[in-house]
């Protein structure tokens, strides 16, 4: 177990180390996952997605708040 969280740790510092090529700041970052597979050729793959720009700050949870209502 303790080899697994030093290798998520490990994964999370090449995120880091993306700053100013892929992104201006780790910080950016909305969502990131980590899966661990075995397979026959070593490999480290990062995907990277664009998400959508928000169009509103407003949140709605259904039957919470009346319509139109920013909770």
């Amino acid at each position: 177990m303790a080899d697994d969280h030093a290798g998520r740790r490990n994964l999370l510092k090449v995120l880091d180390a993306l700053n100013e090529v892929v992104w201006r700041d780790d910080k950016q970052i909305a969502k990131a996952a980590i899966e661990k597979r075995y397979g026959a050729k070593p490999e480290l793959v990062i995907q990277i997605e664009e998400l959508a720009p928000v169009a509103s700050s407003t949140v709605h949870f259904p039957g919470l708040a009346a319509p139109g209502i920013a909770v």
